[in-house]
């Protein structure tokens, strides 16, 4: 993994798991950052027969001569949601079929050919289950690709028609195992990651930008060239094949209703089986219903997304209580309304600990209940400069469980395209971890000042010659002097856009946007957060939520005095002005507060 550790034995030298960390490269036009529509790309919902043409088809060959759903694997998945059944409390047994309400087999023999199956979305993992370095630490890392396929049908007229079934298509990266711990095949997925980027460069070449924008439908789309569409198809060709594919979770429908969720995975002989899903105890599928009798079953008694080993689904929101009912009637939080913002946090909840119907209705049962909370002990914490979601997507009717994709809506009958807050979750913690891991984008890095016969280097208002500045344009660091910076980007001439977060005392109005000339300036990640001296505040503090300190328990918050520092290896920022670090070496006087902690920025130095 490209994780570093710092060794006190080495003084405070970074280290890749498998050698030495190469110094940081200065900055190429190349060096790009993906944002979340660059890693999770949602088609617009087809509405015409030459959309629907344009589609990538289930039964599409790929480079290595098999369909993208593998025929085999296909009529194994379809084949088992028509054997799916559950028995609810009441007695009533209910299963997929692939019809209508008045004939629940009208589109069976449709739904039987693979060319029905259209991708919707497409996602990249760099890390799953999760990205977190807890989430690591205790499952490996798993790259993945999935597609996600829903049927579409046309009638003889040419009306396009979006059904509410959904497969996802499961492809690893992965080079085998260490124990319980997957091993990523780090050099394939780089792979892929680099051919992404080459398709980010090459829209935006073409004007399309995804910097800054939230999670929706993909701007390529909307070019009217098919280059985008094309560009990807051949990239995902690519790198997709039977091999690869290690699962599929299946959602259906009994007309109208209700949903019921299964998931499948590859034996040790290469075949698709019906997996228990882990909170569902020895269940193998889980349904939600509007109808009489059970709304979610069965609900998942062993779910561990909270805190400890207790567990919360959003089965208690359908249950008509107060938003301010305990989750778990022993402690004081979380409460039901704090629900949707642990389902949606990818460092919380996961498939192991979280059931299918929790992650497919969070959004939903938000929307439904007027939820919103800003807890940060529940809630995902972003990282800063990565988009959020684009806030039209997400699902305003009760019924759509899609997480990304497209819902018809059975009373409208129109379709719309979906984001939940739980993907445009994981989705940012993937852009993240592939800027840093992958893209090698330090989340904090320091720019120095070299030693250039010059007497040190300037960092400038713009990217011009010192002679065409005013006095007030530029500021000279001496050699040795730093600023640290959460960004850098070639932007010509030599020089490279810097985005300051912690400035120089020799330069305190350099902060935020300014302009460095490459060649005197090198890039060094930091290794130690070192408390502030200030008028405002005798140190600094770590804390375990980026909260204030008045919204903190007193064993939540520790006070570091000036210049008292500890020792990191990793530093991510966030909104509001806090970072949040990795502590490997911690205060003497906050010896327990190691791992993960906040900072808040400007009590600190980055060194």
């Amino acid at each position: 993994m490209h994780r570093t550790i710092i060794s006190l034995a080495v003084g405070l030298l970074f280290f890749f798991t498998s050698g030495v960390l190469p110094a940081i490269a200065a900055p190429s036009p190349t060096n790009v950052s993906f944002d979340v529509n660059d890693i999770s790309i949602l088609w617009p919902v087809p509405t015409t027969s030459a959309e629907v043409n344009e589609l990538i088809s289930a039964d599409d060959i790929t480079a290595s001569g098999a369909q993208f759903w593998p025929s085999d694997a296909f009529d194994t998945v379809i084949e088992t949601a028509e054997t799916v059944k559950l028995t609810d409390t009441s007695g009533r047994t209910h299963e997929i079929s692939f019809g209508t309400f008045r004939n629940k087999d009208q589109f069976k023999e449709t739904f039987r050919q693979p060319h029905t199956w259209k991708v919707a979305g497409v996602r990249i993992d760099p890390s799953a289950p999760g990205s977190s370095e807890k989430m690591i630490q205790q499952f490996g890392s798993i790259p993945q690709v999935r597609l996600i396929v829903q049927p579409v049908t046309m009638d003889s007229s040419g009306g396009v028609r979006v059904h509410d079934y959904t497969a996802h298509l499961v492809y690893d990266f992965v080079k085998g195992r260490s124990g319980r711990k997957f091993i990523p095949d780090e050099a394939k997925f780089a792979d892929i990651v680099n051919d992404f980027k080459d398709l980010k460069l090459t829209m935006a070449e073409r004007g399309i930008s995804t910097n800054g924008l939230s999670l929706g439908v993909h701007p390529g789309f909307n070019d009217g060239s098919f280059v985008f569409e094309d560009a990807l198809k051949e990239v995902l060709k690519k790198h997709l094949s039977p091999k690869r594919l290690s699962g599929v979770a299946f959602m259906g429908l009994e007309p109208p209703e209700p949903w019921i969720f299964f998931a499948m995975n590859k034996d040790k002989n290469g075949r698709l089986v019906r997996f228990t899903v882990p909170p569902l105890g020895n269940e193998q599928a889980q349904m939600l219903s509007f109808a009489e009798g059970d709304t979610v079953f069965p609900v998942a008694q062993k779910a561990t997304n909270s805190k400890g080993q207790h567990g919360v689904s959003t089965a208690s929101l359908f249950e008509g209580k107060p938003l301010s009912t305990k989750a778990d009637s022993s402690k004081a939080r979380p409460v039901f309304q704090d629900i949707p913002d642990i389902i949606a946090n990818p460092q919380t909840a996961h498939f192991f600990n979280t059931d299918c119907v929790s992650c497919h209705s969070e959004s939903a049962r938000r929307q439904a209940l007027n939820i919103s909370t800003k807890d940060v002990r529940f809630q995902y914490q972003h990282p800063l400069n990565i988009s959020g979601v684009n806030k039209a997507f997400l699902p305003n009717h009760p019924w759509n469980v899609r997480n990304f994709g497209w819902f018809p809506n059975f009373f409208t009958g129109e379709t719309v395209d979906t984001v939940t807050m739980r993907t445009a979750n994981e989705t940012a913690e993937a852009a993240e971890f592939i800027n840093r891991e992958y893209l090698q984008h330090a989340s904090v890095i320091n720019t120095v000042a070299k030693e250039n016969g010059l007497g040190g280097a300037h960092l400038r208002r713009r990217p011009e010659q010192l002679s065409a500045l005013s006095d007030r344009d530029f500021c000279v660091l001496k050699p040795g002097e730093l600023v640290s910076v959460d960004s850098v980007e070639s932007v010509g001439d030599g020089f490279a856009k810097i985005d300051i977060l912690g400035p120089n005392s020799a330069c305190p109005s350099f902060k935020g946007k300014a302009f460095i000339f490459e060649e005197h300036f090198d890039w060094t990640p930091i290794t130690k957060v070192v408390a502030k001296q200030s008028s405002e505040l005798n140190g600094g503090h770590l804390r375990r939520f980026p909260m204030a300190l008045s919204a903190l328990a007193s064993d939540e918050s520790c006070l570091m005095q000036p210049n008292q520092s500890v020792g990191i290896n990793g530093a991510e920022l966030m909104a509001d002005g806090f970072t949040k670090i990795n502590v490997t070496i911690p205060s003497p006087s906050c010896p327990t507060f190691k791992g993960e902690v906040f900072a808040f920025s400007k009590h600190f130095n980055f060194d």
